[in-house]
């Protein structure tokens, strides 16, 4: 997603950790406004993300391990959790999303992915100014 949305890519070329950051921030809107449980995956080792609450009820960041791909990563969780959870990836991929599919998962594109986490980010404000008066 950071190389999908125009302004976490830009952000990543100078500060890549802040980008991951700034992601999972807007993930994490996501997880809050709705019901479904948030997993992040990102390819190879990173500083943990220092942004979130850090308890369980926090969106899960992984990194993949040197020897994978997060793509793989993925498909191993997919494949894992599909039969007994609902399980959506977010992926402009075409062969990871049929990939996911064929694991019985559903995915959805980045931009409808902006999508939701722009709704949550509406969706909060609505909140706060409700709560303001």
């Amino acid at each position: 997603m950071i190389f999908a949305w125009p302004e976490l890519r830009k952000l990543h070329q100078r500060h890549p950790q802040q980008a991951r950051e700034r992601l999972c921030q807007q993930l994490r809107l996501c997880q809050d406004q709705g019901s479904a449980r948030v997993v992040v995956v990102f390819d190879g080792k990173g500083a943990d993300i220092t942004s979130g609450r850090g308890n369980e009820d926090d969106i899960q960041v992984i990194y993949a391990p040197a020897s994978e791909t997060a793509d793989s990563v993925i498909e191993r969780l997919t494949a894992r959790y599909a039969p007994d959870h609902r399980i959506t990836v977010a992926t402009d991929d075409r062969l990871e999303q049929s990939t996911v599919a064929s694991f019985g998962g559903l995915w959805i594109t980045s931009r409808e992915l902006a999508a939701l986490v722009e709704k949550a980010e509406e969706e909060l404000q609505r909140q706060l100014k409700k709560l303001r008066r």
